[in-house]
């Protein structure tokens, strides 16, 4: 069993402590969660899991690792990408994309909506646990229920990164941040030890 503290005045945290409990199940297996108010001002989100792993260790550290993929239907293709020609003395007049190449897609026979949206697309994120592959699909915006399609800000602003495109930068920072932290630390051992052969050297 492992917890967290929460809010329980805080609607964020409260669907943070849900979304673990989800992700748990899929990603573990046999999750159980609940909040713990036995103490006033001390709520805790208890959350366990099939196996040794701490729960919530495992739902970030799969999110930090995790393979983005885009998600579509069989027969689902990405539209042209636009192109602008090339400014006046730079040369001839080719055209050249002004889009990157975007995550990878995988096209399945089971799918949330009729048809693939390409500025709504669901992401899977792919990563072994154990051993074992795992996979988390994300894309309730496209599961043509009644709520709204995902946006990712106020209007439509195609010159924005998709969600699998977000994804996968944040996965990136996250695995820039940790190796830095890495570095740092192996920078901080070395240099203690250097201050202990000093000290030992003078005495």
């Amino acid at each position: 069993m492992a917890s967290i503290p929460v809010d329980l005045l805080n609607p964020g945290q409260v669907f943070a402590c849900l979304g673990f409990l989800e992700a748990a199940e899929v990603l573990l297996g046999e999750a159980h969660g609940g909040f713990n108010w036995k103490y006033a001002g001390n709520v805790m989100f208890e959350l366990r899991a099939q196996g040794n792993h701490n729960p919530f260790d495992a739902v970030l550290g799969f999110l930090a690792e995790a393979n983005i993929q885009r998600w579509g239907p069989f027969g689902y293709v990405d539209p042209t990408p636009k192109k602008k020609a090339q400014q006046e003395g730079e040369g001839d007049t080719d055209e050249e994309d002004q889009t990157a190449d975007g995550p990878p897609i995988e096209l399945a026979e089971t799918f949330p909506a009729p048809e693939g949206d390409p500025m709504a697309l669901p992401v899977r994120l792919t990563e072994a646990i154990d051993g074992q592959t795992r996979t988390l699909n994300l894309g309730h915006w496209a599961d043509e229920s009644s709520r709204n399609n995902f946006k990712r800000t106020r209007g439509t602003v195609p010159q924005l990164p998709s969600p699998g495109q977000c994804c996968a930068e944040r996965a990136r920072r996250r695995r820039e941040e940790r190796a830095g932290l890495a570095r740092r630390r192996s920078q901080s051992r070395r240099r203690t030890g250097s201050i202990g052969s000093r000290i030992s050297e003078r005495s």
